[in-house]
């Protein structure tokens, strides 16, 4: 098993791949969140991690990286999404796997904070757990989870 980040050219075959999974009627939806993600890959503020198994892609999970100002303090925050395994291979543990590895990448790329949308009964068993909007005084609301931990009673401090 193989990991490692994608290339913009790879996106083809990424998007093809995200098509046999993530079902969309709106092809002009579509188009334009593969606009987005293309235009997020080429100036770096999105890695795609890919998951690999004798050179065919089998999972691939996309982050989102950027700094935020919660109060005076500036952190690096990853959005984590399209989390994905190839239908013939779940079952396997693989979703495991991508997440961990995936936690490992953003620790190796130094984000302070991770946040995700998603099944928290899966996503909790790597550090991830849901915090109430309505709590905070900032514009997104932050998971932390499986990077440098921040709580959420410390990030409300940071954020008064």
């Amino acid at each position: 098993m193989n990991f490692r980040t994608a290339e913009p050219k790879e996106l083809p075959r990424i998007f093809d791949f995200w098509g046999g999974i993530f079902e969309s009627s709106d092809e002009f939806r579509t188009r334009v969140m593969h606009n987005r993600i293309q235009a997020g890959v080429e100036t770096g503020c999105y890695k795609i991690l890919l998951m690999e198994e004798q050179g065919k892609l089998i999972g691939t999970v996309m982050n989102d990286i950027s700094v935020r100002k919660y109060g005076k303090v500036l952190l690096r925050k990853g959005d984590v999404g399209e989390v994905a395994i190839a239908p013939e291979v779940q079952g396997r543990g693989l979703g495991h796997k991508l997440m961990s590895e995936n936690q490992k990448f953003l620790r190796e790329n130094d984000v302070d904070i991770a946040r995700l949308g998603g099944l928290c009964k899966f996503y909790s068993r790597f550090g991830y757990y849901p915090i109430p909007t309505m709590q905070w005084k900032v514009s997104l609301a932050p998971i932390a989870g499986g990077v440098k931990r921040i709580e959420p009673a410390e990030l409300a401090k940071l954020t008064e």
